[in-house]
């Protein structure tokens, strides 16, 4: 029994405590361990959330759309993508967006996945004025809002609530040589620009989608020369008196959102639109198609969708013997005319309010500003679209414009669908496209559509 007590006091003896500092060293290393899965945990939860929340935001836009329906690719023609985004080249057919009741086509989508458009046709006819840059010029002060000139952003006011669907374009005035562009000094920004070099050639220019047989300015410059494009698609050089189409670009918003559309341009890809513009939208009068070319607080402004009939028979007439001022007080005048001939003629002329035609000189002498024919103008029942209105039919031409070229001349100025600005003597005979006003609170049936127009209720 003793020798039994001294084995176990023995092993007794044996067990020994953990030291106090390799205790401390244990708890401290494990307490540093929970620390590092906590903050990492966290960090991933955070990071993943930010992801999924991100990737919420996309959900049901137009880009996450574009996005899914298209595969890059390395042939010639089709979706590519690039360092900073995606570029339509090529002949492609899937790139229509309608928007603002305006057909564009997709050029490019940016690294933040906005969307950078071009309009299909040409939007009106310019000269560039007498300046030989973009600033400055009539195609900018037409297409882009700015504050202290009146009558400037006429693209721009014509969209469907821009502020809220548009991101800045950013755009350079690069100089064209050997079929590259080189863009110096510090880019710019603005809501609405117009097709560049750049933009033309990466879409591989007379090969791609925007050779579409007119004559468009381009954003660039060679040999001190502003650009445009011909109609076989070549690039060329033009001079400060030479009037060509207007081709808008802006960029959507990444958030817009996806309603519906496959990109072709029979089923266009439509967004939601707030605010959405009735400009560029039908509505019929009797037996007359018109579309709205411009609004304001009280008044659409409406231009005949196809040219003047009397009778199921198109009738063209000379603008005058003379002269190109548009006056309503001279008879053999259009404007005499449109006012008292034609007007008689319509079933609901009652409906027709006054309006200004403004027919200030557009000329050399006053610098081929488009601004100049506000200078002066005349109350008319029934008119005809100016240079700066904006032209909702692409397939009409050859029809006369309200704008006076000079107070002793004889030759006045044509719309030309194929984007020049001609001219031609007052008095050859010519197609006519009238414009007209009507209250807004009158059209309460229709949706606009040319299948559906609007109606005075």
């Amino acid at each position: 029994m003793k020798k039994e007590k001294k084995v176990k006091a023995e092993k007794h003896k044996e067990k020994k405590m953990m030291p106090k500092a390799e205790f401390l060293f244990n708890v401290m290393s494990l307490l540093i361990i929970i620390g590092l899965g906590i903050y990492f945990g966290s960090r991933s939860i955070y990071y993943y959330s930010k992801h999924t929340n991100a990737s919420k935001k996309e959900v049901g836009t137009l880009v996450e759309h574009i996005l899914e329906e298209n595969d890059p690719t390395q042939d010639k023609d089709g979706f590519h993508q690039i360092d900073d985004g995606y570029l339509f080249v090529g002949n492609v057919e899937n790139n229509y967006v309608l928007f603002s009741n305006r057909l564009f086509r997709i050029l490019k989508i940016n690294k933040d996945h906005t969307i950078k458009l071009v309009s299909e046709n040409n939007q009106t006819i310019l000269t560039l004025g007498d300046v030989t840059t973009y600033e400055g010029s009539n195609l900018e002060i037409w297409l882009t809002k700015k504050d202290q000139i009146d009558s400037s952003g006429i693209f721009y006011q014509s969209l469907s609530d821009a502020y809220n669907h548009l991101v800045e374009t950013t755009y350079c005035e690069g100089t064209f040589k050997n079929n590259k562009v080189t863009c110096s000094g510090k880019k710019k920004k603005d809501y609405v620009t117009l097709l560049s070099v750049e933009d033309y050639l990466n879409a591989s220019s007379k090969d791609g989608f925007l050779n579409n047989g007119t004559y468009t300015w381009l954003l660039g410059n060679q040999d001190g020369s502003f650009l445009y494009m011909s109609e076989d698609g070549k690039i060329g050089k033009a001079s400060y008196d030479e009037g060509y189409g207007v081709r808008a670009v802006i960029t959507l918003d990444s958030h817009s959102k996806y309603v519906t559309g496959d990109g072709t341009k029979e089923n266009p890809y439509q967004i939601e639109e707030s605010n959405p513009t009735k400009v560029g939208k039908y509505v019929q009068l009797g037996n007359d198609l018109y579309q709205i070319y411009r609004q304001d607080d009280r008044l659409y402004y409406l231009s005949l969708s196809n040219y003047l009939t009397l009778n199921g028979q198109e009738v063209q007439v000379s603008y005058d013997s003379s002269t190109t001022l548009f006056d309503p007080r001279t008879r053999g005048n259009i404007a005499y005319y449109l006012n008292n001939t034609y007007f008689y003629q319509l079933p609901y002329r009652d409906l027709l309010q006054d309006f200004f035609v403004y027919t200030g000189e557009i000329s050399q002498e006053m610098g081929f500003s488009y601004l100049n024919q506000y200078q002066n103008n005349t109350t008319v029942k029934m008119g005809l679209l100016s240079i700066a209105d904006l032209k909702c039919n692409a397939d009409l031409t050859d029809y006369a414009l309200s704008n006076t070229t000079s107070s002793v001349g004889d030759i006045g100025y044509l719309y030309n669908r194929l984007g020049i600005l001609t001219e031609e003597n007052v008095s050859a005979k010519k197609h006519v496209v009238p414009t007209i006003a009507i209250l807004k609170t009158i059209l309460t049936q229709g949706d606009g559509t040319k299948e559906n127009p609007l109606k005075v209720g």
